[in-house]
C-alpha cells in the first residue's frame, strides 16, 4: 500500500469516526428545536474548534446527510461585517434542515 493510499484511508477514518460522533450529539438538539417549533437549525463552526477542518469539508456534509435520515444538511458560509470597525469576517454554519426551510 502506498502512503497516498494509507494516508487517504486513514482521513476518511477518521472522517466516518467524526460523523457518527456527531450526529448521535445532533440528534437531541433536532428533537428539542422540532418541539420548539422550528424547521431548521444552524450550528456555528469556530476556529476554536478541534475538529472544525472535518466539519467544513463537503466529504463530511455528504456524509452526514446520507446518516440523517430525511434532515438536510448544508455547509453555510456568512460573510458579515463588524459594526464598529466596519471589517469583514467570514462565519461557518451546518444548517440542518426539515420541513419546509429552502
Amino acid at each position: 500500500m502506498s502512503l497516498v493510499t494509507e494516508l487517504q484511508k486513514k482521513r476518511e477514518q477518521a472522517v466516518d469516526e467524526k460523523v457518527m460522533e456527531f450526529a448521535e450529539k445532533m440528534e437531541p438538539r433536532l428533537l428539542e428545536s422540532a418541539e420548539n417549533g422550528y424547521s431548521s437549525l444552524n450550528i456555528r463552526i469556530t476556529s476554536e474548534q478541534e475538529d472544525g477542518h472535518i466539519f467544513k469539508s463537503n466529504e463530511f456534509v455528504e456524509k452526514l446527510n446520507d446518516l440523517m435520515d430525511g434532515v438536510k444538511v448544508k455547509y453555510v458560509v456568512k460573510e458579515k461585517t463588524h459594526l464598529i470597525t466596519k471589517w469583514t469576517y467570514k462565519e461557518h454554519y451546518l444548517l440542518f434542515s426539515w420541513g419546509d426551510v429552502n
